[in-house]
């Protein structure tokens, strides 16, 4: 009996973690949603409308494509434009081209590094490129810069997971779980710290 209570916590667990996991990527998108909101340049704006859904997405990476010329070509114009830096990139990253992502994200940071959004941008391109220890650089950056407990969870998930710091992990996964900060960070770094 008590196997089949573990098996179930077990796959409990895994569940919570991997609900977490999903709800973090939401809230990394909903920042960044509530970042473009904020700075209307960053708006993109497609309105592909077609009879098919596959004329519909070709029409819209058709306009996609045509957009980022457009800001290419504004780019040349301006070199050290961050808005424009980070707009290339979050299409880049829409569109899972991670070197190029990281890229403008660079740029980004050099023409303000002080940028929270540019380093935890920057961090999970690196991430998604399976650069463990430059993405950890720019998660210490954000936390640096602002304490921000997701940049906390993601920088000791890395820790934990791929840089064999598991010291470091935990100090942060328990400094958010110790924090005001809100539930879901908080239940996060429980769950990322019992794996």
């Amino acid at each position: 009996m008590s196997a089949q209570k573990e098996t179930a916590n077990s796959g409990l667990l895994g569940r919570v973690v991997l609900a977490l996991m999903f709800a973090s990527l939401l809230g990394m998108f909903a920042a960044s949603f509530a970042y473009r909101h904020s700075n209307p340049s960053l708006v993109k704006h497609l309105n592909a409308v077609s009879e098919s859904s596959s004329e519909s997405e070709e029409a819209a990476e058709a306009q996609a494509m045509q957009h980022i010329g457009e800001l290419m070509g504004k780019l040349k114009e301006n070199p050290e434009s961050y808005d424009l830096r980070m707009e290339l990139a979050g299409h880049f990253m829409e569109s899972n081209q991670w070197p190029n992502a990281v890229a403008h994200l660079e740029k980004a940071v050099e023409i303000r590094p002080d940028s929270l959004p540019a380093h935890m941008h920057l961090g999970y391109a690196r991430f998604s490129l399976q650069e463990y220890e430059a993405a950890a650089q720019s998660y210490e950056r954000a936390v640096e810069l602002s304490g921000d407990a997701n940049a906390k969870v993601n920088l000791a998930f890395i820790y934990k997971n791929h840089l064999n710091r598991q010291q470091e992990a935990d100090a942060l996964f328990d400094a958010v779980i110790n924090s005001d900060a809100n539930e879901q960070a908080r239940e996060m770094a429980k769950a990322i710290k019992a794996q």
